[in-house]
């Protein structure tokens, strides 16, 4: 049997599909301590990160699943500790370029989401 190390994921943005994707990592096996959540919060039209940041330093790959409007936002704080990171962004509308500028990270992929998928039925 394969000895596979799991790398640390990181998942900024709590939606139905950041919740689907962390569900069915975990119902395939991987470590629950090997995923975290990073939730973002409007108050008083500021934008107020729910966990620690420090989540995105330890991380190998960040999941970005924001709001295109908000991502600057959320990303500015963060962005020290992206660049180095592997980027998977399903956000409609931003593309590479973009997210590289923001992030300062050349690894980016983007994902179009496949609902049958998220219920591991289909990839």
């Amino acid at each position: 049997m394969l000895n596979i190390v799991q790398p640390n994921i990181c998942f900024i943005g709590s939606s139905n599909l950041s919740l689907a994707l962390i569900g069915g990592l975990v119902l395939k096996g991987f470590q629950r301590e090997k995923i975290n959540l990073i939730e973002e919060v409007k108050f008083e039209n500021q934008i107020i990160l729910k966990q620690k940041q420090h989540e995105v330093k330890k991380a190998d790959i960040v999941v970005l699943l924001l709001d295109p409007k908000d991502l600057k936002a959320i990303l500015a704080p963060l962005k020290k500790w992206l660049a180095d990171k592997t980027i998977v962004s399903m956000m409609a509308g931003v593309n590479i370029k973009q997210l590289m500028s923001i992030t300062g990270s050349k690894k980016i992929i983007r994902v179009i989401s496949n609902p049958p998928g998220l219920c591991c039925t289909k990839i």
